[in-house]
């Protein structure tokens, strides 16, 4: 029961390693952002609006 524990905010710049999870934190916000694009575009689909831009296609066999 050597170590303590430090209870309320701990804020990114007060702590090295905080900041430096926060920084990669941001980062992977950053790519999950993108990558919702990407699969939005794939699929047709407008983020703002909420509307499938997709038009579908008949197939005729």
């Amino acid at each position: 029961m050597g170590k303590k524990f430090r209870f309320g905010i701990i804020h990114a710049k007060d702590d090295p390693e905080l900041e430096a999870v926060s920084k990669e934190l941001q980062n992977v916000g950053r790519m999950l952002e993108d990558i919702s694009e990407q699969i939005n575009g794939i699929f047709g689909k407008d983020p703002k609006s909420g509307e499938n831009q997709a038009q579908t296609k008949k197939k005729s066999f």
